[in-house]
C-alpha cells in the first residue's frame, strides 16, 4: 500500500495547515486531514495504520490557558507496539514561543526543532522525510547502492582540500551524465559525511534554467520564502534587483540563503549547463557567487560539466567531484531492488543487458519498470542486436502498451511546461476524467513513473524526465481537450493569485508556457516577471515545436516573444541564445532579409554563432558556395559544432563536392556513432549509391535512437520506392502524415513524388499546393510540380519550368534526367535521339552519385 500522511487540525490554524498540505506531492502518498485533540485519538490512528508506512504531523502552537498536550501520556504497552509499526511522528513548532517542555516525554524525540516556520518550510521537510533516500516511506524512495566507493573518494578530496586550506569546504561541485544520480548522491553524501549537521538534507533544490544567471537564482530562492508577495511587488522587486550592482545581487542572494542556513539546511542549485558559458568556461558571476558564500552556508551545485581544475583550485572553500557511473555489480543489485519494490516476481537480467546499460542509474530502474509492464522476455534479447540500449529501454517505456491510461495522461501533462505542482496536477486530471486515486489510480501510477524514472519529484512538483520529454512529445499526440483543460485551469489559478495579491512563481512558469502554447503573446504588463532563463526556455519550447510541425505560427510567435529579449536585462549569452532561436525562425518562415539583418545585429555584437546562422540561412536559400565559406568557418571556431558540420554537410552534398563531403565525413566520423541527424544523413548516401542492403542496416540503427524522430520510417519508405513498390510506400506515408507531425515537409514531399510515380496525379498534386503553402518552401515545391508534369508525359512543360529555375542544384540535374527518360521513351522519339537522351542521362546520374531525387532535407 501507498504510504499515508496524516495532518493534524488540532491546536492549530487551519489556514496554516491548508498551505502546508497545498505544498505536499499529491501522488506519492495519501494525505488526510484529522484532529488528534488527545494521545487516545492519535493513537488509535495509528494501531488503524499499522499494516501501512505513515507520517503523523502534530504542530506545537505556544501555550494557551491550558497546555494543549494534556491527555496525551500514553500507556507503555501500547506505545511499544505503535512504535515497532513503519510510522514517522513529526512535531513542528510554529513559533518560537512554543516549548518542547510541554510534550509528553515520549513525544519529546519527535520534535524537530528547525524544519522552519513558514508551510514552505514544513511541507519541504515532511516532502524530503517521504522521499528520503533508502528510509522514504513512500515507495518512490529510492534506493542507494554501490556509492560507498564514491563517498570515500569524496571524502578523500574534501581531507585534501581540509589539509591544505585549514578549513573545511561549504560549496561541493558534483559533475557528471544525466541519469546517474547526481541529486541523489548529493543527499546521500550530506546524511553520511555531513550527518553531525542533520538537517542539512532538508533544504531546497532549485532547478536552474540551462541559461541560468543570478536572477535566476534570486528568483528560485525567492520563491521559497513565505509569505507570498503580490505580482506587483515581485515585479518591483525583480526589477531592483536587476538594476543592482553584482555585489549587490550577490549581497542579496546570500541573504536569502541565510534563512536556510539559520535552519541547518543546505541549497542545492541543479542545471545543465547554466554555470558555464558554450566553450565551457565558467560564466563571470560564478567564482563571485563562489567566493562571496559565508562560511556558515552550504550550496551543493549540480552540473553536468565539470569546472576546470585551476579554477576549483582558486576558490578557497569549494571541491569538485565527477560522479562516475555505477559498475555493473551495482546496476545489477539495484535492479534487484526495484524489482523487489515493484513485485516483480522471480527478476532476472543478463550480465550483457546490465553492461549495456552502461552505468546509468535511471535506465537501471527504467529497465526493471519495462519488465513489470511487459514480462521479463523483454530484457532477453542479446544486446549486440540494439543498437542502443539505454535509448530503447527509455523509447520502449514511452510505448503504448508500456502505459496505463492515467499514466499517459500524465506525460502528456507534463511534457508542456517545465515542472506542475501536485495539487494542479491532480486537478487537470480530474477535470479532464474523474481519476481514480486508489493506489491503482494516481498514488499508484506516480509511483511507478517515479520509480521508472519518467518522472521527477521535487518538493511537491513533478516534471517529465529530460531524457523522455521530446521523445514523449514526438510520438504520443496530445488530447486537445486535456490540454484545454490544462489551459483553463492554469488560467483560472493564476487569476485567482493575483486577486489575492499572491505570486506563484511555479504557477507562473506553468502558465506563461501555456500561453505561448495556445500561441498567445504575453501581455506587456506580465513581461517584467519574465526572467531571462524562463524567456530562453519558452523560445527554445516554442521553436522546436514550430520546427517539428512546419507550424508558421508557432514560428511568427517564436519571433514575437523574441522582441523581448532585446531590451531585457540579461547576459550575453543568454540574449544570443534567444536571439539565435528568432534567427532560426525567420529563416523558417522564408523572411531572410529580417534574419540576415538580425544576423548582422548578433556579428555586430561579437556573437559567435552568427557565422553559423548566416551560413544556414545561405544554405536554405541554396547559396551554397557562400553557404559553403561561411559553415567552414563555423566548424573552425566549433561553436555549435555537431551542427555546424552537418550544415556544411548538406551544403557539400546539395552542390555535389562529393571529394570535400567525403573528406569532412571522414574527419568527423566519430559525430556518426551516437547522433540520428548523423545517422540519417549516411543512409541517404547510401540509397544513393543503391547500396540498399547498408541502408536498411543503417535504418536498424537509427530507429533505435531517441533522436530518430521518425526519420527511420521515412528512409523505410524511399527503400520501398528504390524497389518500385510506390503503392506500399504511398500507403506508408500516409500513416505517417496521420500518426505524427514531425518531418511533415519531408514527409509530404516524399508522398507527393511517391504518388507521381504509382500515377495518382491527383493526391501528388494536392500534396504540392500543400508545400506551397508553407513559408520558405517555394522552390521545393516547384521542384515537385516539375516532377509530376514529367511522370504525367507532359516534357515540355516539366521542362520549361525547370528552365526558369537559376543556378542548378543536383537535384536540378536529377529532375532534367527524369524528363530526358520520359522523353526518351516516348514513341514519337526517334532512335538517334533517343540515345543521346539516354546518353546524357546516364552522364548527369553518373555525376551526381552521391545526390538523390528522393531528399528532401530541413
Amino acid at each position: 500500500m501507498a504510504a499515508k500522511v496524516f495532518l493534524s487540525l488540532s491546536h492549530i490554524d487551519r489556514d496554516f495547515v491548508r498551505e502546508v498540505a497545498k505544498r505536499l506531492p499529491r501522488g506519492l502518498a495519501y494525505f488526510y486531514e484529522e484532529s488528534f485533540d488527545n494521545g487516545e485519538l492519535l493513537i488509535a490512528a495509528m494501531e488503524r495504520a499499522v499494516a501501512d508506512a505513515a507520517i503523523f504531523v502534530l504542530f506545537a502552537s505556544p501555550a494557551t490557558s491550558k497546555s494543549p498536550w494534556v491527555g496525551f501520556e500514553i500507556d507503555q504497552a501500547r506505545l511499544n507496539d505503535i512504535q515497532r509499526a513503519n510510522h514517522r511522528l513529526l512535531i513542528f513548532p510554529t513559533s518560537l514561543d512554543a516549548r518542547i517542555e510541554e510534550l509528553p516525554s515520549w513525544l519529546r524525540q519527535h520534535w524537530v526543532a528547525k524544519a522552519g516556520w513558514s508551510p514552505s518550510d514544513v511541507a519541504r521537510y515532511i516532502a524530503i522525510t517521504l522521499l528520503e533516500p533508502n528510509t522514504g516511506v513512500s515507495r518512490g524512495a529510492v534506493r542507494i547502492v554501490g556509492r560507498g566507493k564514491s563517498l570515500d573518494r569524496f571524502e578523500q578530496l574534501i581531507a585534501d582540500h581540509m589539509q591544505s586550506r585549514r578549513k573545511p569546504p561549504n560549496v561541493y561541485v558534483i559533475a557528471g551524465f544525466r541519469g546517474i544520480g547526481r541529486r541523489t548522491f548529493a543527499a546521500y553524501f550530506m546524511r553520511q559525511s555531513l550527518a553531525g549537521a542533520a538537517n542539512l538534507a532538508f533544504g531546497p533544490s532549485l532547478i536552474l534554467s540551462p541559461q541560468a544567471d543570478l536572477f535566476d537564482l534570486y528568483r528560485a530562492l525567492r520563491a521559497e520564502q513565505f509569505p507570498i508577495p503580490s505580482p506587483e511587488e515581485i515585479e518591483a522587486d525583480y526589477e531592483s534587483f536587476q538594476a543592482a550592482s553584482q555585489e549587490l545581487q550577490l549581497a542579496e542572494i546570500n541573504r536569502q540563503i541565510s534563512h536556510f542556513t539559520q535552519l541547518g539546511q543546505a541549497v542545492t542549485f541543479v542545471s545543465a549547463n547554466g554555470f558555464f558559458e558554450d566553450r565551457g568556461q565558467p560564466k563571470e558571476w560564478v567564482a563571485a557567487f563562489m567566493d562571496s558564500l559565508p562560511s556558515e552556508a552550504t550550496v551543493f551545485l549540480i552540473s553536468n560539466r565539470q569546472f576546470q581544475p585551476d579554477f576549483i583550485e582558486q576558490r578557497s572553500a569549494a571541491i569538485q567531484m565527477r560522479l562516475e557511473e555505477l559498475d555493473d555489480k551495482d546496476i545489477k543489485a539495484l535492479m534487484v531492488f526495484t524489482a523487489d519494490r515493484l513485485r516483480v516476481e522471480e527478476f532476472d537480467v543478463s550480465s550483457q543487458i546490465v553492461s549495456a546499460i552502461g552505468g546509468h542509474a535511471d535506465v537501471a530502474n527504467a529497465a526493471v519498470r519495462l519488465v513489470a509492464v511487459k514480462g521479463k522476455h523483454i530484457l532477453d534479447r542479446d544486446p549486440r542486436q540494439l543498437f542502443n540500449v539505454q535509448n530503447t529501454i527509455l523509447g520502449e517505456n514511452i510505448e503504448g502498451d508500456a502505459l496505463s491510461a492515467i499514466q499517459r495522461r500524465i506525460l502528456s501533462i507534463l511534457g508542456w511546461v517545465p515542472r506542475l505542482r501536485a495539487d494542479l496536477l491532480e486537478e487537470v486530471l480530474n477535470a479532464y476524467e474523474v481519476t481514480d486515486t486508489t493506489s491503482d489510480g494516481l498514488v499508484g501510477a506516480m509511483e511507478n513513473l517515479v520509480l521508472g524514472c519518467l518522472v521527477i519529484a521535487v518538493g511537491n512538483s513533478y516534471s517529465i524526465s529530460p531524457a523522455i520529454r521530446q521523445l514523449f512529445r514526438r510520438w504520443n499526440v496530445t488530447d486537445p481537450l486535456l490540454l484545454d483543460r490544462f489551459g483553463a485551469i492554469l488560467k483560472r489559478e493564476w487569476e485567482r493569485a493575483a486577486a489575492a495579491q499572491r505570486f506563484d512563481a511555479e504557477l507562473f512558469e506553468s502558465f506563461v508556457f501555456m500561453h505561448a502554447l495556445e500561441g498567445k503573446s504575453l501581455p506587456p504588463e506580465l513581461r517584467g516577471l519574465l526572467s531571462p532563463g524562463m524567456l530562453h526556455d519558452v523560445i527554445r519550447e516554442t521553436y522546436a515545436r514550430g520546427k517539428d510541425a512546419d507550424d508558421s505560427d508557432d514560428l511568427s510567435l517564436v519571433v514575437s516573444w523574441g522582441a523581448i529579449a532585446h531590451d531585457m536585462r540579461m547576459s550575453e549569452a543568454t540574449r544570443e541564445e534567444i536571439l539565435s532561436n528568432v534567427a532560426r525562425a525567420h529563416v523558417r518562415l522564408g523572411q531572410h532579409k529580417q534574419a540576415e539583418e538580425l544576423i548582422a545585429k548578433m556579428a555586430e555584437r561579437g556573437y559567435r554563432s552568427a557565422l553559423f546562422l548566416k551560413g544556414h540561412s545561405l544554405r536554405r536559400q541554396e547559396r551554397y558556395s557562400q553557404a559553403v565559406s561561411l559553415l567552414r568557418q563555423a566548424v573552425a571556431e566549433r561553436k555549435n559544432n555537431r551542427a555546424a558540420v552537418h550544415e556544411l554537410a548538406l551544403a557539400y552534398k546539395k552542390s555535389g563536392q562529393t571529394e570535400p563531403l567525403r573528406l569532412l565525413l571522414q574527419e568527423y566520423g566519430n559525430l556518426l556513432n551516437d547522433s540520428a541527424m548523423f545517422a540519417d544523413f549516411q543512409i541517404g548516401i547510401d540509397l544513393a549509391r543503391g547500396d540498399i542492403a547498408a541502408a536498411e542496416r543503417g535504418i536498424t540503427n537509427l530507429q533505435r535512437l531517441p533522436d530518430d524522430e521518425g526519420r527511420s520510417d521515412v528512409r523505410r519508405a524511399q527503400v520501398l520506392i528504390r524497389r518500385q513498390q510506390y503503392r506500399s510506400a504511398k500507403a506508408l506515408l500516409t500513416n505517417l502524415l496521420e500518426g505524427q507531425v514531425r518531418n511533415g515537409f519531408r514527409i509530404r514531399s516524399l508522398r507527393a513524388f511517391t504518388a507521381a510515380k504509382d500515377r495518382d496525379f491527383h493526391l501528388a498534386r494536392r500534396d504540392v499546393e500543400f508545400i506551397k503553402s508553407i513559408p520558405g518552401r517555394g522552390r521545393a515545391a516547384l521542384r515537385l510540380e516539375i516532377g509530376v508534369l514529367a511522370e504525367e508525359g507532359n516534357v515540355d512543360d516539366a521542362q520549361a519550368k525547370l528552365n526558369t529555375l537559376t543556378e542548378w542544384t543536383p537535384e536540378d540535374w536529377l529532375l532534367q534526367a527524369r524528363i530526358w527518360e520520359v522523353a526518351a521513351e516516348k514513341p514519337s522519339t526517334g532512335f538517334g535521339q533517343r540515345q543521346s537522351l539516354i546518353l546524357k542521362t546516364a552522364e548527369v546520374r553518373h555525376q551526381h552519385r552521391l545526390s538523390s531525387e528522393l531528399e528532401y532535407d530541413d
